[in-house]
């Protein structure tokens, strides 16, 4: 009996020690659940403002096309405009000397010595 006595003092005794190992496993379970709980809030803060960013990326990639289409648009406008303003300077440089004007319909170049030719080229009348 005595056997019998001292074993169930050491259950009880084991049994008591177990109790206090459940109760601090169980309270460190709820700090666990808290910190996940806390790291869901974040993770779902985190996916919105990822949500947010990627609309405006998508926002601005548009506008990037865009202003990517008028530089074109602009830069064959100005092509242009150059290309014209060539062409204007090439016939208004051929008009200004009579021999241009006769010898542009026969593709022969001018020599530039005509007085226009020479009053344009910096050198005076007489050399």
């Amino acid at each position: 009996m005595n056997d019998a006595s001292r074993e169930r003092q050491h259950f009880t005794a084991r049994v008591g020690e177990l109790g206090e190992e459940r109760a601090r496993l169980d309270e460190r379970n709820k700090q666990i659940d808290g910190e996940i709980a806390g790291s869901n809030d974040q993770i779902a803060t985190h996916k919105a403002v990822i949500a947010d960013l990627e609309e405006k990326q998508k926002q601005f990639s548009g506008e990037i096309e865009e202003l990517r289409k008028k530089r074109t648009d602009i830069s064959e406008s100005m092509h242009a405009s150059e290309t014209k303003i060539i062409k204007f300077d090439s016939d208004k440089e051929a008009d200004h000397c009579p021999a241009h004007r006769a010898r542009r319909a026969c593709h022969v170049p001018c020599r530039g010595d005509c007085l226009a030719c020479r009053l344009s080229s910096g050198r005076s009348r007489l050399t």
